[in-house]
């Protein structure tokens, strides 16, 4: 993002956070009577890590982006919003579990929006030496929409074994 201000803030007992606010890109010819779009953001994060727990949670919001280009035939701005959650865990520095959770939402006209849910739960076992086993799953508010589990020896980053599965409902 071009003219984008931040600020991080150091890392104290485990917390670290950013901001970050975005001046007008697109819209840099533009007069403040003009009717372009001028597009802004602000965006915030906060992690927490201590031994093996990490939790993270983000929010960004944009006014006037157009996100749907090539959807929409007369964008006029809006103001689309997303925000995630995300937590981890390792047990005997071996096994690692992780979560995430994310949610957005778009205007797409005066009054109306679409928005979507999603989720993932994932695990990576180092079994011994070059051997790993990785499972996860992620979905949307309805559905499950994919499994991944890949069985790795490794060996010049070269996978033995993997697969996943896709689908929508019905199949």
């Amino acid at each position: 993002q071009n003219n984008l201000i931040t600020y991080s803030m150091p890392t104290i007992n485990g917390f670290d956070a950013q901001i970050a606010y975005s001046a007008a890109n697109e819209a840099t010819a533009a007069t403040s009577a003009s009717t372009i779009q001028k597009p802004r953001l602000w965006s915030a994060m906060i992690n927490y890590k201590n031994g093996p727990l990490m939790l993270g949670a983000g929010y960004e919001r944009h006014w006037d982006y157009n996100n749907l280009i090539g959807l929409l035939t007369s964008y006029t701005g809006g103001r689309d919003s997303s925000y995630q959650l995300g937590a981890s865990y390792s047990i005997m520095s071996s096994l690692k579990l992780s979560a995430i959770y994310v949610n957005t939402r778009a205007e797409t006209g005066v009054g109306t929006d679409i928005g979507v849910t999603g989720w993932g739960l994932y695990g990576d076992w180092a079994i011994a030496g070059p051997h790993r086993l990785r499972a996860g799953g992620a979905g949307d508010q309805s559905r499950l929409l994919q499994i991944v589990m890949d069985l790795q020896h490794r060996r010049r980053n070269d996978s033995i074994a993997g697969g996943h599965e896709t689908g929508d409902e019905g199949d």
